[in-house]
């Protein structure tokens, strides 16, 4: 599943074995993932680890949409 927010975009699937929805965002150099219970959660999830990358790049000054 395809997930969108504020330009970036993630993969997330539902995992058996975890009994949850594991995500991660598409973004170059950087693992970023996220997890939820239900996939009514998952798009909050998704948006919270993306405003963390976010507010990490800035920080930084790192573009986020290129190697750190």
């Amino acid at each position: 599943m395809e997930l969108t927010y504020k330009n970036l975009t993630a993969t997330a699937r539902y995992s058996e074995e975890d009994k949850a929805y594991i995500g991660r965002l598409n973004v170059i150099g950087s693992v970023v993932s996220f997890e939820a219970d239900t996939e009514d959660e998952l798009q909050n999830a998704f948006e919270e680890a993306a405003e963390d990358y976010l507010d990490f790049c800035r920080e930084k000054s790192i573009n986020p949409t290129t190697k750190p």
